[in-house]
């Protein structure tokens, strides 16, 4: 009856299976507390699959906006961290001649907010000419490629007159912009679609990217009206905003940079600048001298520079990789060309999900356990019990 119940989505109530009753008294209470925790962390799992996403399973998922001729995907977890006001979202924005697919596995994006239980979407840009920007799945995807196989494990950049770019209101490569479809355009597109189509917190709505995306996010940043509740660019950065930056309510910046980036994007002294620039436009203290920043080695490789409180329990704050060239630190390029680096880099992308998380109160996945009722069925019996629910986040299943 609870499976019934529970396929249906008829369960109002709790559903629990019954206990045992001829069994030693140990072992009963050990298997019905494995039987309820594994049915209520399915019934979670099915609940939020269904409600939240406009009924889109969990997964990856191709969605195109016909309005502005722009697509995503969009990466809907196996269970979400939904509280009542929704559930966060994030938005990675690839590089200069990457695709989605790339900028997916070049930092972990799915990985990321599946351990998160997030939604996650991996926008498009498009071609120099504009033709791509609601085409295909492989829309992006290198001409060296010759099979969709190459372009979802992203062997090859895009070479140089075929790379996928984003265009901007004010662009960033030339004075003008015939455009119709700018950023500013797919990120407005990929929010009102997520708001109609999602369980999606408005208030907890984040923007990473890489490279040009890390561009888009500080162009972003400069929006009075930016979804975002923090932004993290990393390298790429420009030394003091933009002339008609004019977003001054409250948000988080997390910028990082390298000290060798040998795409000349960003370099510390830029970033350290645009920290700075945020830093007074938010009101920021930092626990120095004076009120200043402080920065601390996070690794033997890494450091950051922070300013702990802004305006509306924000922050703002800058983190430095030595030595590194135009990769994100602590990642590895999919197409294997990555230059090996020390251990201890700082691993930039987990990091920036670890700073929105000071951002988002209880929506993360597992906040709150172990509870009572995990401490119990741990200690029942001995050797403590295996656990095989949420599978594909264990590491030794």
């Amino acid at each position: 009856p609870c499976g019934a119940a529970l396929l249906a989505d008829e369960a109002s109530g709790d559903c629990a299976p019954e206990r045992p009753a001829a069994e030693g008294e140990d072992v009963a209470e050990m298997r019905f507390l494995q039987e309820r925790y594994a049915l209520s962390s399915a019934r979670a799992t099915s609940r939020s699959s269904r409600t939240c996403t406009g009924g889109l399973a969990p997964g990856r998922h191709l969605i195109q906006l016909p309005k502005i001729q722009r697509q995503f995907q969009l990466i809907v977890p196996p269970e979400l961290a939904e509280k009542p006001n929704g559930v966060p979202l994030v938005m990675s924005f690839h590089g200069l001649g990457e695709s989605p697919w790339y900028n997916d596995l070049f930092v972990g994006f799915s990985d990321l907010v599946t351990r998160y239980g997030w939604l996650g979407v991996l926008p498009y840009g498009w071609y120099t000419n504009e033709t791509n920007g609601h085409d295909n799945w492989y829309a992006c995807c290198s001409s060296l490629c010759n099979s969709t196989e190459c372009c979802e494990k992203a062997q090859f950049l895009s070479t140089p007159g075929e790379q996928c770019r984003w265009t901007f209101e004010e662009d960033y490569w030339s004075a003008t912009v015939n455009s119709f479809s700018t950023l500013e355009d797919v990120v407005k597109g990929i929010v009102e679609w997520a708001e109609e189509h999602t369980c999606v917190d408005s208030d907890k709505i984040f923007g990473m990217g890489w490279s040009l995306g890390g561009y888009s996010m500080n162009h972003m940043a400069c929006r009075d009206w930016s979804p975002f509740k923090a932004v993290a660019p990393m390298g790429f950065d420009t030394p003091m905003m933009e002339p008609g930056c004019s977003n001054s309510k409250p948000f988080s910046y997390a910028g990082f940079c390298s000290t060798n980036d040998d795409a000349h994007s960003c370099s510390p002294e830029r970033v350290a600048k645009s920290a700075e620039f945020w830093s007074k436009r938010l009101n920021c203290v930092g626990k120095g001298p004076e009120g200043g920043p402080v920065s601390y080695n996070r690794s033997a490789t890494s450091y950051c520079t922070e300013w702990s409180t802004c305006d509306d329990g924000n922050f703002v704050e800058y983190c430095i990789t030595v030595g590194i060239d135009h990769t994100p630190s602590g990642q590895q390029r999919p197409d294997s060309t990555t230059i090996l680096r020390p251990a201890s880099d700082l691993e930039w992308p987990e990091y920036i999900f670890q700073k929105f998380s000071l951002l988002v109160g209880e929506s993360i996945l597992h906040w709150g356990h172990p509870d009572q009722e995990d401490l119990l069925l741990k200690k029942s019996v001995f050797p403590p019990p295996k656990r095989h629910d949420h599978a594909y986040m264990r590491r030794f299943q």
